[in-house]
């Protein structure tokens, strides 16, 4: 194979890699999901195409193809993928979430950079905050945290 064919192999792997990252299974009311376990109907709320804005509430069920999954996390970056994956990273114009009681873990990275961001109710179905979740949320000036919470990573709350 001669340079040109390899580099254009390359490239189109690379684009190919990163659609795929930005990718998710379904969207309900503007909101992106990805189905965590068709078996156990579940789903996360996670990274759209476009930036979420102003308040958003999380219902605790969404319907997917016919199926009624419950929304047990706020979706973090990943290792594989440190970039992209985290639900509501860098939406500027983000204001409130509301986040509901099916909930059990705020990933890593979720809510990092949302500048606009005031106050978080944390409800009691959570366990876990990742890593960076709220880092530089700079407007963020009440979170409430339940006894519920055991885990609370590195970071959480930086900026």
């Amino acid at each position: 194979m001669n340079a040109v064919i390899k580099k254009s192999i390359l490239t189109l792997t690379l684009m190919l890699s990163f659609i795929s990252a930005l990718a998710y299974d379904f969207k309900v009311d503007g909101i992106a999901y990805n189905v965590v376990s068709l078996p156990d109907l579940t789903c996360e709320v996670t990274q759209s195409d476009i930036e979420y804005s102003g308040d958003i509430v999380i219902p605790s069920t969404v319907t997917y193809q016919g199926r009624t999954l419950t929304v047990i996390r706020i979706g973090g970056r990943s290792d594989s993928l440190p970039h992209y994956g985290a639900a509501f990273a860098d939406c500027i114009s983000l204001t409130s979430v509301e986040i509901p009681n099916s909930v059990t873990e705020i990933g890593r990275s979720a809510f990092r950079g949302c500048s606009a961001l005031t106050s978080v109710k944390i409800p009691n179905s959570v366990t876990v905050i990742g890593g960076d979740a709220f880092s530089g949320c700079s407007a963020l000036t009440s979170v409430e945290i339940p006894n519920s919470v055991t885990v609370i990573e590195w970071g959480t709350f930086s900026g």
